[in-house]
């Protein structure tokens, strides 16, 4: 049994301890949950920080991303550029062994043309010499043959005289054509004994010199003189007409000392040289034979006199 005035306060108290105990544990609990919150806020904090540097790293991964793709094609694009060019390297290499095997081939081509065109006007010259030889025997043998009639006849007969200007004056007009034949030919047939012209003609037919050395030295061919570059020392650029070649060809002329086969200009050489070896042989032939021939006519004409 509880006594009267005692009971009350020690549950008063009891509750007081109770309230106090209570009160600083919700106390205590709500210091924890504003530590606890505090905390979650730092957290999201962070969390927010991390997810704004995420995507600020996804967005430059996403840029990096393009720019490794671009660089990737571009890459690509070289690789194809330079398999491209590759190709045609490999082409114009092609093309140029088959440009240097078809100019060997020219320089082949060309040689032996050279060789053969070499070879035809060697040939030429030679039938054209031939047949200058042949055409000069056959006058001479016919020249021996008047000159031998003429020795066992009587030049007095008329009819031997006459037999003997015929076969002389067919035989000028075979080998001389022009003015020259027709003075000879008029002075064959007006003389009256021919001993004196028969021996000037056989001497033109024979090639033996009738003139003297200032006209051999006026028909002197220039061209072929031999190049003579002198021995002065002023040098100067020239031409001179090679008969080897014939063609102009420069050369370094000292400033003296030279001969007339010296031009300034390959167009002078050329116009004054342009014949061939051959034509001028045959040119200089027919010249000699003029010559003598004129002299022959002087000679008979002195004689006639």
């Amino acid at each position: 049994m509880i006594r009267n005035g005692r009971t009350p306060t020690i549950l008063l108290i009891a509750l007081i301890v109770i309230i106090l105990i209570i009160s600083y544990n919700n106390w205590s609990l709500s210091q924890r949950n504003i530590t606890l919150r505090d905390a979650l806020i730092a957290k999201d904090e962070k969390l927010n920080d991390i997810m704004e540097k995420k995507a600020y790293v996804e967005k430059q991964i996403g840029v990096n991303s393009d720019r490794i793709k671009y660089f990737e094609d571009r890459i690509e694009a070289n690789k194809q550029a330079s398999k491209q060019k590759d190709t045609e390297i490999d082409d114009l290499n092609s093309k140029l062994k088959q440009k240097i095997t078809d100019n060997d081939r020219l320089t082949i081509e060309l040689s032996e043309a050279k060789e053969a065109l070499n070879l035809c006007k060697h040939e030429k010259n030679k039938e054209i010499e031939l047949a200058k030889n042949e055409e000069l025997t056959r006058h001479q043998e016919e020249i021996n043959k008047l000159m031998s009639q003429l020795n066992k006849t009587n030049c007095d007969s008329d009819s031997t005289l006459k037999n003997f200007k015929t076969n002389l004056v067919k035989l000028i007009k075979d080998q001389i054509s022009g003015p020259e034949s027709l003075k000879i030919v008029s002075l064959i047939e007006s003389e009256n004994r021919n001993t004196t012209l028969l021996e000037n003609v056989n001497r033109v037919i024979n090639g033996q010199n009738l003139v003297d050395k200032k006209e051999d030295a006026k028909e002197i061919d220039v061209c072929k003189l031999q190049k003579l570059p002198g021995n002065c020392s002023n040098p100067v650029e020239r031409f001179y007409f090679d008969t080897v070649s014939e063609h102009c060809l420069i050369f370094t002329y000292s400033g003296c000392n030279g001969n007339q086969n010296n031009f300034e200009t390959k167009e002078e050489c050329m116009t004054k040289c342009s014949r061939t070896t051959s034509d001028k042989k045959l040119e200089d032939d027919r010249k000699a034979v003029t010559i003598q021939l004129n002299a022959t006519l002087t000679n008979a004409t002195q004689v006639k006199n």
